[in-house]
Order: C-alpha cells, then sequence, then structure tokens
C-alpha cells in the first residue's frame, strides 16, 4: 500500500467464503438460480455496456431477478453483440443483507476508515458492492472515487484489467480533457499500462490515483470494496481539493452571488460523492475512535474489524 503499487493475490484469500460455495454452480458458472430465489427482489444499478451517457455507460434500476432472466437469455443466445450488454454495478449488498456473511473481510484490507465511518451512525451508504455481468461487459477507463484503493475478489469468472500509474493518464485523454470511452483500445492506448488477467478466486489490489479499465471475458461475479486508510489519505485530500478548484472555475462567474463557497461545497459533493466537511467529518471519527481505543486500553486488532 505505501509503494502504492498494484498486486494480484492469490486464490487462497478468498477460500471458505460463503459465496464461493452458493453463488457457483459445479460448473463454476453463477448459480443463476440460487441468486433469483435469495436476492431476486432486490433493486440494483444496471449499466447498458453499449451506451454512453456523458462520458460514462447509462444507468437504470433493476430487480435482480430481472436482471438475472436478462443475463442467462443473453449467455444461451452466445452473448450477440448485436444487443444491449447490461452490467450490474455497485450494488450495496452487505448493506441490504447485513447477516448473509457472504463473505470474510481480508484482514490485509481491514485498516478502512472510510467504510468504518460509513457503517456509524452518520455514515451513509457504505463502499461495500457486488457486481455482476456477462461475458463483453466492462467498465471504462477511470479511477477510482476519492483517490481511494480498491480490492475486487472474483467469485467467478475472469477479468482483464489494464492500469496506468498516476499521471500517464494524461496520456489518453482528448484535446478536450476526455478519458477514452471504448471498448477496444488501440495499441497506442495501451503503451504504459499494466495488464493483469484475473482468474476465479484471485483478488487485485488497485492502488491510489492508478487509471484503469476493466474487461468480463467470462461470465463474472465479483465483490469490490473502496477504502482509505493512512497510506493513502494525502493523496485523496489532494484530491479532493483538485476537484474543488476544479468547481470553483467552472462556477466563477457566480462568485459574487451570496452562498457561491456552499454551493461549491454542494457541486464539488455530487462530482466527489464528498464534500470538505464530511471528509474532515470522516477524520474527526476516526481520531475520535482511536483516542477511544487509547483511554479504554483496547487492542487494535479487536477494535471492530478495523485498525
Amino acid at each position: 500500500m505505501l509503494v502504492n503499487k498494484p498486486c494480484l493475490i492469490e486464490a487462497n484469500l478468498t477460500e471458505n467464503w460463503k459465496c464461493l460455495s452458493e453463488w457457483i454452480d459445479h460448473n463454476g458458472s453463477p448459480n443463476f438460480e440460487f441468486l433469483k430465489r435469495h436476492f431476486g427482489n432486490s433493486v440494483a444499478p444496471v449499466a447498458d455496456c453499449n451506451e454512453q451517457y456523458f462520458n460514462a455507460q447509462k444507468k437504470q434500476n433493476m430487480r435482480v431477478t430481472d436482471f438475472i432472466d436478462y443475463w442467462q437469455k443473453f449467455a444461451l443466445d452466445g452473448h450477440p453483440k448485436d444487443r444491449p450488454c447490461l452490467y450490474l454495478k455497485d450494488w450495496h449488498f452487505v448493506k441490504e443483507y447485513p447477516d448473509y456473511g457472504a463473505y470474510h473481510w481480508p484482514e490485509i484490507f481491514r485498516s478502512d476508515w472510510l467504510n468504518e465511518f460509513c457503517d456509524s451512525e452518520n455514515g451513509g451508504d457504505d463502499y461495500k458492492f457486488v457486481y455482476m455481468g456477462p461475458k463483453g461487459s466492462w467498465t471504462p477507463m477511470h479511477a477510482d472515487v476519492l483517490s481511494s484503493f480498491s480490492w475486487s475478489s472474483n467469485i467467478c469468472g475472469r477479468k482483464k484489467w489494464i492500469l496506468f500509474p498516476p499521471g500517464t493518464e494524461e496520456n489518453l485523454k482528448s484535446t478536450h480533457g476526455d478519458l477514452p470511452f471504448q471498448r477496444n483500445l488501440s495499441p497506442e492506448m495501451t503503451r504504459g499500462g499494466i495488464i493483469i488477467d484475473q482468474l476465479a478466486g484471485q483478488t487485485i489490489f488497485v492502488p491510489s490515483g492508478w487509471h484503469h479499465q476493466v474487461w468480463n471475458e467470462e461470465d463474472t461475479i465479483s465483490i469490490n470494496h473502496n477504502w482509505l486508510n493512512g497510506c493513502c489519505i494525502e493523496d485523496a485530500w489532494r484530491n479532493l481539493l483538485k476537484g474543488l478548484r476544479a468547481v470553483e472555475n467552472e462556477l466563477q462567474d457566480c462568485k459574487d452571488m451570496e452562498g457561491w463557497l456552499e454551493q461549491c461545497q454542494v457541486v464539488l459533493k455530487a462530482v466527489a460523492g464528498v464534500d470538505c466537511k464530511g471528509f474532515a467529518g470522516m477524520l474527526a471519527y476516526i481520531a475520535n475512535q482511536r483516542l477511544i481505543a487509547v483511554v479504554k486500553n483496547y487492542l487494535m486488532s479487536t477494535f471492530y474489524v478495523f485498525s
């Protein structure tokens, strides 16, 4: 984490996870009937990988059972390229099913200030997600929210990743400053990137500030967390301030209006997921929890699941 380099971790990290025995069948494919029977009434965000909305994929909310019905037919028909390619993303599964216990939080990733704060009374939505998508689904070039770390474990299927060290994404941008939005990247675009093939059971660590694009090369289910801790918190703060300066620049013509600073924070939160007050609130909460642990002589290894 301190060196901020990507890492692929073998399947021993995910062994004995409940989802590995219940979410996949004996062939290693998604257990569609189990997923529909137990979680089908949930509603989750679904992206159409073939439809662009600004510089992202167009999204809608769908019942999980409807998405899986689509997925089964799409796979049965051979993943046709002339049909919508839907990808269920950013499903707050743990928040919706807190008692199910789909997986064990890997110990090496438990120093997680972001989700520790989000799991508190005032923290809001967490950053723990389930992704499910057919062969051919993909995620466009991006860097993770708040310059956070992320980890992603494949429950089944295979992913291909390309990751770019911080700063090198500038070489990918158009004359208008936009990152590429295309499934197939040209050889010129991939130059300087690190390509990683991730198999079922394996976990990838994505460092702070690394832009990446991801393809599902088989029908795939993954579990993903974004998180912050002392190794990347300075990068996250710098990135938030950079975002604030960009917002202020865009709203410069309104600077003389009453409440301009507050409005900039509103826009920042809409763009970055948090404003400066929220970021400071997270740090204050974490600091207070650590002080309580010191005063009460808690062992940090047993302090909640975080350290």
